[in-house]
């Protein structure tokens, strides 16, 4: 049975000790949730609501801390996987342009930032490691914003990270909106709203606003040019991202249409000139997407 020490050290981790001390944290705190459940201990669960749970009543008992703590906990299985497994993507996609110091203060930045951004929209405790996830997600679209993503089920097209967060920009934002307690009082029936209020959008957005700032502080005070502004990348690459994405999803489209139609061809001479067009199809889908990659810009 492995040590802890040989599991952070592990090829897994790619020598990061860093991500495997963060993924076994979030891991023995969700444990420890469950733990308290299972057992029906009173005691178990009043020292996690007081330590790892970031609520007003923490905070009017000095107890700040849980800014931070707050992040390490999950009491669902699904929220702590879709975290986890998020993080530790863009954890790995930016090991080589940050260190561990520049993971550990964009984490309390995040921390700070998502559960002020929750706090001032809501009196509901808060948890999770969501709002760290975004403030990654921001800083790869500002250091790598020409990385291919793919979204599925969407027939598998993909979106570059500046893509992603313009899109959770949105999509936050609107949801943040809807899910007011307001909306709630005026359609108390919509099964969407109630859905809506149980999730931190302003938090998620609280996490977005970390990454923007980290990224300002490192290229005017700390003078690290290598990392562009988001506005400059919206401007450079904003249009031609989505009709890149418009292009892709045409030609995604019209190949999985030909592939059923080579199931039905009546000769071998169609099946044949079906192929041929799909193997068109294909490489100049695959051209395209390694132009993108590349930093092309498609009008």
């Amino acid at each position: 049975m492995p040590s802890s020490a040989d599991l952070l050290q592990n090829d897994l981790y790619g020598h990061r000790q860093l991500l495997g001390a963060f993924l076994l944290a979030n891991a023995a705190v969700f444990t420890a949730w469950r733990f308290a459940a299972s057992s029906g201990s009173a005691f178990w669960e009043s020292v996690l609501v007081r330590n790892f749970l970031l609520c007003r009543g923490n905070l009017s008992q000095r107890r700040f801390f849980t800014f931070f703590t707050s992040c390490l906990s999950h009491r669902s299985a699904s929220h702590l996987v879709f975290n986890l497994f998020v993080i530790n993507q863009l954890f790995r996609l930016l090991a080589f342009d940050m260190t561990d110091s520049d993971f550990v203060a964009l984490f309390g930045l995040a921390s700070l930032c998502g559960g002020a951004g929750h706090l001032l929209a809501s009196t509901r405790p808060v948890l999770g490691a969501s709002a760290f996830a975004y403030a990654l997600l921001w800083t790869e679209a500002t250091r790598h914003s020409r990385e291919m993503f793919r979204i599925l089920p969407i027939p598998f097209f993909p979106v570059t990270a500046l893509q992603l967060v313009q899109a959770a920009l949105c999509i936050e934002t609107a949801m943040a909106f809807l899910s007011r307690p307001a909306m709630l009082a005026r359609f108390p029936s919509s099964r969407f709203l109630r859905f809506a209020q149980g999730i931190s959008w302003t938090g998620h957005l609280g996490g977005l606003a970390a990454g923007c700032l980290y990224s300002w502080y490192k290229r005017h005070s700390a003078g690290d040019r290598s990392w562009p502004g988001f506005v400059e990348l919206n401007r450079k690459f904003g249009a031609s991202d989505w009709a890149f994405t418009r292009q892709d999803l045409k030609a995604s489209t019209t190949i999985f249409l030909l592939e059923c139609k080579v199931l039905f061809a009546s000769s071998d001479l169609e099946r044949t000139v079906i192929i041929r067009q799909l193997d068109r199809l294909r490489m100049q889908k695959e051209l395209r997407r390694q132009a993108v990659a590349l930093g092309g810009i498609f009008l």
